[in-house]
C-alpha cells in the first residue's frame, strides 16, 4: 500500500468523559492543586474497588513499589526475585530500596511469573518476591503465598509484593486484586485502564505499612501539605528521610470518576477481548489466555512474523506496540537469554493490539481485517 492509510485506529484512548473534565476544572478553580481532598477521594474509591482497608496515592506505581520495598529495610545482601518479562521499574525499585533484584522466567501461557522458576532461584539471601500481573492477568498469588510460607528468611516468611500496574479491576476466584490481603501497587499512567496522566497507588491490609507510605511519599513528614495548609497550621516532624512522591490533586481529580466507573470500564475491555478471541482464533497466532478475572490492560498476540505484521498494521493506520524488552537484556543487567527462555521467546513474538472502551466495533473490525489481510 502506498501513502498513509485513510483510516487511523490509535493504540490507546483514555476513558475520560465530560464529568472527569469537569472535576479537573473544579479542582483548578478551587485553588488547591497539590495533595489534598481529591487524593483522599481517589484513595477512598480505590479502597472500595479493591476491598483493601488502606490505600495511599503516589506520583507513580514505581514510587509505590519503592515505598513498599523500603518498608522492608533491604540491604545490599538481600535478594528479591522479580520476573525478567516486565517493565524495568519492577526491578529498579528493588535497587532504589537498597536490595538486589534476582530475575526469573515467566510461564509460557500467561506470561506471568513462573512459580517453579522462582523456587529454583531462592537462596538463603532471598527476602521476598515481586509478582507482576502481566497485561492484567492475575499472577498465581496462592502458589506464591505458599512458597513464601515454606521458605523463610531468618525467622520470617518471605514477603510478597504484587506489581499490579496492569491489573486494577482484575480478580482471582471473585476476589479483587489488592483485596486478598496482599500489598499491591497500581499504575495510573497515561495508557493504563484508569489514568491520572501520571500516578500510582499502594493498597495494603497492613496499617503500619500504610502509615510509613504516607510519610515516605512526602519527605518522611508526619503530616501532609493538606494538614499544614488546609486548616489550622500545626508543627510537623520528620520521622525518617523520605522522597517527593506525592500525587497532586489536579491529577487525582482526573482519576476519581474513572475508578468509580471501574466495573463498567473493565466490562468494556473484556468485551473487546472476547471479540478478538472469536475473530482471530482461526489464524496462525497464539492468543492470550481468557482468564475470567483478567483486567485486559493489554491484548497481546504472538506470531513468528511479528515484525512484518507490525509494519503492515502501522501502514494500515493501526496502532500497536511491543510489551516488553525483557529486563535481562538491558545493558545494566546483561544476562544470557538462555537463562530466561520464555521471556526471550515472548519478546521476539509479542504484539499488543488496541484495546479500550472507546474502541468501536467498526474500528475493531478494521483491526481484525487488517490482520487477516496480512496472513492471506
Amino acid at each position: 500500500m502506498n501513502g498513509a492509510s485513510p483510516v487511523s485506529v490509535p493504540f490507546f484512548r483514555a476513558a475520560i468523559d465530560a464529568h472527569d473534565e469537569a472535576r479537573v476544572l473544579r479542582c483548578l478553580r478551587s485553588g488547591w492543586l497539590t495533595t489534598g481532598p481529591e487524593c483522599q477521594r481517589l484513595e477512598e474509591a480505590v479502597r472500595k474497588a479493591t476491598g483493601a482497608p488502606y490505600a495511599v496515592s503516589f506520583s507513580s506505581a514505581t514510587a509505590a513499589l519503592h515505598a513498599a520495598l523500603a518498608y522492608r529495610n533491604l540491604d545490599s545482601t538481600d535478594e528479591v526475585i522479580v520476573p525478567s518479562y516486565t517493565f524495568i521499574a519492577s526491578a529498579s525499585a528493588v535497587i532504589h530500596a537498597g536490595g538486589r533484584p534476582v530475575l526469573c522466567d515467566v510461564k509460557d501461557d500467561s506470561l506471568c511469573i513462573d512459580v517453579a522458576d522462582v523456587e529454583r532461584r531462592i537462596t538463603p539471601r532471598t527476602r521476598g518476591i515481586v509478582a507482576v500481573d502481566f497485561a492484567g492477568h492475575p499472577a498465581d498469588l496462592a502458589a506464591l503465598e505458599d512458597l513464601c510460607t515454606r521458605h523463610m528468611w531468618k525467622a520470617d516468611r518471605l514477603f510478597l509484593l504484587r506489581d499490579a500496574a496492569h491489573s486494577l479491576g482484575a480478580s482471582e476466584a471473585s476476589v479483587s486484586v489488592g483485596g486478598a490481603g496482599e500489598d499491591a501497587c497500581f499504575s495510573f499512567y497515561a495508557n493504563k485502564n484508569i489514568t491520572t496522566g501520571e500516578g500510582g497507588m499502594l493498597t495494603t491490609h497492613n496499617e503500619h505499612l500504610a502509615d510509613f507510605a504516607r510519610r515516605f511519599r512526602l519527605h518522611g513528614m508526619d503530616v501532609t501539605a493538606w494538614n499544614r495548609y488546609g486548616g489550622i497550621w500545626k508543627p510537623y516532624d520528620v520521622l525518617e528521610i523520605g522522597y517527593k512522591y506525592n500525587l497532586p490533586d489536579l491529577n487525582a481529580a482526573l482519576g476519581v470518576g474513572q475508578v468509580e466507573r471501574l466495573s463498567e470500564i473493565t466490562t468494556a475491555r473484556r468485551t473487546v477481548a472476547r471479540a478478538y478471541e472469536a475473530a482471530l482464533r482461526d489464524l496462525p497466532l497464539v492468543l492470550p489466555v481468557m482468564h475470567e478475572g483478567h483486567a485486559w490492560h493489554l491484548y497481546v498476540i504472538r506470531t513468528e512474523r511479528r515484525d512484518a505484521l507490525m509494519t503492515h498494521l502501522q501502514t494500515r493506520g493501526v496502532g500497536c506496540a511491543i510489551h516488553y524488552p525483557p529486563i535481562h537484556r538491558m545493558s545494566v543487567f546483561g544476562l544470557p537469554d538462555t537463562w530466561f527462555p520464555i521471556s526471550t521467546r515472548a519478546y521476539e513474538t509479542v504484539l499488543s493490539l488496541p484495546i479500550y472502551p472507546g474502541l468501536s466495533s467498526d474500528e475493531q473490525t478494521y483491526v481484525v481485517d487488517s490482520i487477516r489481510e496480512f496472513f492471506q
